[in-house]
């Protein structure tokens, strides 16, 4: 290796550590006096020029064969976590659970589970107090279940808030990518590392700042 590739590769293995660090100092720094994602997202909007060049798709578009993502909602106190969905697709058939920790929309708290036996997908539910005593259904016997769980799903999400909304693209430190876009009654901010979404936060306008986070794992 020539001495200026050297000089290089020690530059790199010093600027690379450095740079995280100070990311992640700078974030704790904005959050310990107060900041929000949303106000930092309006300051980055504020003094960084929005990139034409990066697209939405990057991250509404993900597709894995295994992730699990974690659901919250709150205000700027508390949040609580009121859901998990998880995806395997590594097998020959794909899984697909849903742990809802509270009722949600019409549904009890529980285990919802979707996979295949035998060349035919069901559904399967149990309580949180008794996760081995579980019913089963096909998923034609009870759709609004089956859909449930897919609702869960990153793209579904992505359908939801609107994906299709032209969005502010920002790259910050050269490897974290920050999406801004706003829908009628929200205001929507997604980040990533690399080409993996890491979360997403949508604020309800006018309610004091409270807002869904969705965390992947």
């Amino acid at each position: 290796m020539s001495g200026k590739r050297k000089t290089i590769f020690r530059e790199a293995l010093f600027i690379v550590p450095f740079m995280l660090i100070v990311t992640v100092v700078s974030l704790a720094v904005m959050f310990s006096v107060g900041r929000t994602p949303l106000d930092t997202a309006g300051i980055i909007g504020r003094h960084f020029a929005a990139d034409k060049s990066m697209t939405f798709e990057e991250y509404s578009g993900y597709e894995s064969t295994k992730y699990e993502i974690k659901y919250y909602y709150g205000d700027n106190e508390e949040c609580v976590k009121y859901a998990e969905y998880s995806y395997n697709g590594k097998g020959d058939t794909p899984v697909q659970k849903l742990t809802l920790f509270e009722a949600r929309d019409g549904f009890d708290p529980g285990y919802y589970k979707i996979e295949w036996f035998h060349g035919e997908e069901y559904v399967t539910y149990a309580t949180l107090e008794n996760e081995d005593k579980t019913e089963l259904y096909t998923s034609g016997e009870v759709p609004v279940m089956y859909y449930l769980v897919l609702s869960y799903s990153w793209q579904s999400q992505m359908d939801y808030f609107g994906e299709e909304l032209p969005s502010d693209g920002y790259k910050l430190f050269g490897f974290i990518s920050l999406y801004t876009w706003e829908t009628e009654n929200r205001d929507n901010i997604l980040w990533g590392i690399g080409g993996n979404p890491m979360q997403f936060y949508s604020y309800i306008k006018n309610t004091d700042n409270e807002y869904k986070r969705i965390s992947f794992y």
